[in-house]
């Protein structure tokens, strides 16, 4: 019980400082800083009367949770037209949009249709031509998406 107090601790306080910082730093630089942030809550692991068995433990529970998120919040981050065709199917509140219209919210000649089959074929969206609308697998992701990046105020943004 102990080792799962403890990481649930370090997790919150990595999430939290990580929500903090980037609030309130106009150069957040997000790889480095998520890393540095992870290192520091890392070391507050000594703050805890642990074995060397809960050290590990904790340890390996905590870098997996944590570069898993990284990796996430880098993601969502990104300039990713798949992340963005969620996000304006999301906004769209459920009504289909065509291939057009999503066509239209890029400036840059993104690969629109590869991306578009991808997310048909994975399950995201349906293609009821001559529109596209998210499926209910699809619905989860851009909640998760937008309620992640309205949290760290990241435009949905390819």
């Amino acid at each position: 019980m102990k080792v799962l107090v403890v990481w649930l601790i370090m997790v919150a306080l990595f999430f939290g400082i990580h929500v903090c910082v980037w609030r309130y730093r106009q150069d957040f630089q997000s790889k480095k800083n998520l890393l540095i942030i992870m290192g520091i809550v890392f070391f507050s692991i000594g703050l805890f009367n642990v074995t060397f068995l809960q050290f590990i433990h904790i340890s390996l529970a905590y870098f997996s949770v944590g570069l898993s998120y990284v990796i996430f919040y880098l993601w969502l981050e990104g300039d990713s037209p798949t992340i963005r065709f969620i996000g304006l199917l999301s906004e769209n509140k459920g009504k289909p949009l065509s291939l057009e219209t999503l066509k239209g919210h890029f400036v840059d000649n993104n690969p629109i249709a590869g991306r578009l089959e991808i997310l048909v074929e994975e399950g995201f969206c349906v293609y009821e031509p001559p529109n596209y609308r998210l499926t209910p697998q699809g619905v989860w992701v851009a909640r998760l998406c937008t309620g992640i990046s309205k949290t760290f105020d990241i435009a949905l943004e390819g």
